[in-house]
């Protein structure tokens, strides 16, 4: 259509054909041949039906699986058949880098390509390094299969230890046969985590088929289906939600807005009665929402998103958080809590298997009083509000019964974070009705003022270059938080909104509804 700014996806894969006519109009100038295959070396099958959901994903399913409009398509052949070529792990990524560098308008890309070869507990992998490398230096998002079981060897492949890529694996979206996985359950053939140093991934989960029952896929003949199943398919869907966000989000937009926007409205399927554990190796954070769930309000939720870059001794306390006054019940607040922390870290492949140098912890916490404290003679006191000595976290599991976090008992599914350093992704779920009662009294009282900390942590080789070479410490930061009132009282959205004008925070919605963005620098 004529006009329309359509979102833009970059295909790093085996090529699109051009015999397709479902999807010629839809690509952008003429394909990049990044691995310099000759013609009769090239097979655009697999190309070809990853493009097909990319644009066509609910169409052929008929199903609202993510609600989005189509892209406009750029592709990179990267990759063929080993039947046509042998192309070697190195050769790939230099293939990769290429197609990349070529196109730095191109801020989304999905790679559904990958090695054989698994991840190792400590080490990460070269194929990592070099797919974190590109997105940090081309400040791009890169969505990354996980890759298929072969055989016995189940756990994530090289480049999908990726701690950068928002790493996709495969739920099952129909069942026929009795040897398949129920729907919403891991593929059978989709592989888990975790990642290095027990890092959360897959990051997320999306409809790739099931054992016997495929998805449909368009042919490189276009007029004709294919049947197939694979992480290769689910991980368009999840690449087209995040180009589809990026194209919405306007100028200020980043990838790790994106990625924190994703994983925030992500969940596990209600039907799934698994433990946390294995939630969160086959699942990493779960299902995304349909794109208008992730930009929607309504009167019972308010979702805020924080943006900052933090430099090494200067953590942030927001003593004037927003908390709705009217949810509260017998006393004590309620409602249930959603907080998203992503961060750019500081990475360096020389550490080994501490590659992950950097860190940041989030704590929303509740306390009585502000204590001032004055500026002594002999020195400079750095924060003169502070809290005072009760202050406490609602996102500590401690503070909850023990049956509130079994899945059995979940109204929600609950993903708390607990111990887990070094991590760029962290999300935390909270229902204040669930904490202990002698907890409540003294964390949930009403009155209680709210508080929301930001707080950086380095690794010694990273504090040592700081020295050594006075390198600047700092690391990009996004925090989402959702307040939800389960009681509906249809307070929340508008108490929020009222203490943010109160209390000076400069915000805006994100787009025009009832969405909150808040910038508080």
């Amino acid at each position: 259509m004529e006009g329309v700014n359509y979102p833009l996806v970059g295909l790093l894969d085996t090529g699109v054909s051009e015999f397709c006519e479902h999807l010629t109009p839809w690509m952008i100038e003429t394909e990049v041949n990044a691995a310099e295959l000759m013609d009769e070396e090239i097979d655009r099958r697999h190309g070809t039906a990853v493009a097909s959901v990319l644009n066509y994903g609910d169409f052929l399913e008929s199903q609202d699986m993510t609600q989005c409009g189509p892209c406009k398509i750029l592709s990179c052949v990267v990759n063929t058949s080993p039947d046509r070529a042998e192309i070697m792990e190195h050769e790939l990524l230099m293939n990769i880098q290429q197609a990349i560098a070529l196109h730095p308008e191109v801020k989304i890309w999905n790679l559904s390509q990958g090695t054989r070869l698994e991840i190792d507990d400590e080490v990460y992998s070269d194929f990592e390094v070099a797919l974190d490398s590109l997105q940090s230096t081309n400040r791009i998002l890169i969505c990354k299969s996980a890759g298929n079981v072969i055989g016995d060897s189940y756990r994530i492949t090289h480049g999908a230890d990726s701690l950068l890529s928002l790493v996709v694996g495969s739920i099952a979206h129909k069942k026929i046969t009795e040897r398949e996985a129920e729907v919403n359950d891991r593929s059978p053939f989709s592989r888990i985590g975790p990642g290095v140093e027990n890092a959360v991934k897959p990051d997320l989960v999306h409809y790739g088929g099931n054992q016997d029952t495929h998805l449909s896929l368009l042919s490189e003949w276009g007029r004709q289906y294919c049947l197939d199943s694979g992480t290769s398919f689910s991980t368009p869907r999840v690449a087209a939600l995040a180009a589809n966000l990026y194209s919405l989000l306007g100028e200020d937009v980043t990838p790790l807005l994106v990625k924190a926007i994703m994983v925030h409205h992500a969940n596990y399927p209600a039907n799934i009665k698994k433990t946390s554990g294995d939630l969160r190796k086959e699942m990493g954070f779960g299902l995304p929402e349909v794109i208008d769930n992730m930009l929607n309000n309504d009167r019972d939720e308010c979702t805020m998103v924080f943006r900052h870059t933090l430099e090494k001794g200067h953590d942030i306390v927001s003593l004037d958080f927003s908390y709705p006054q009217s949810m509260v019940t017998d006393g004590f607040y309620d409602g249930e809590i959603t907080v998203t922390l992503a961060v750019n870290p500081i990475l360096d492949a020389s550490q080994g298997n501490e590659y992950c140098q950097s860190q940041i912890d989030v704590l929303l916490e509740t306390y009585d009083h502000v204590v001032h404290v004055p500026l002594q003679p002999r020195g400079v006191v750095r924060n003169p509000d502070r809290m005072s000595n009760d202050a406490a976290n609602v996102l500590n599991q401690g503070h909850y019964a023990a049956k509130s976090f079994k899945t059995e008992y979940a109204k929600e599914r609950v993903l708390i974070e607990q111990g887990f350093k070094y991590q760029p992704i962290k999300k935390y779920h909270v229902d204040l009705s669930k904490m202990k009662p002698a907890q409540k009294k003294k964390i949930l009282t009403t009155g209680k003022k709210w508080a929301l900390k930001l707080r950086g942590l380095y690794r010694e080789a990273a504090e040592q270059s700081m020295f050594r070479d006075g390198v600047v410490l700092s690391q990009d930061v996004v925090v989402i938080v959702t307040i939800k009132d389960s009681g509906r009282r249809g307070v929340a959205y508008g108490e929020c909104i009222q203490q943010l004008q109160e209390r000076g925070y400069v915000h805006n919605d994100l787009r025009v509804r009832e969405k909150l963005y808040v910038d508080n620098e």
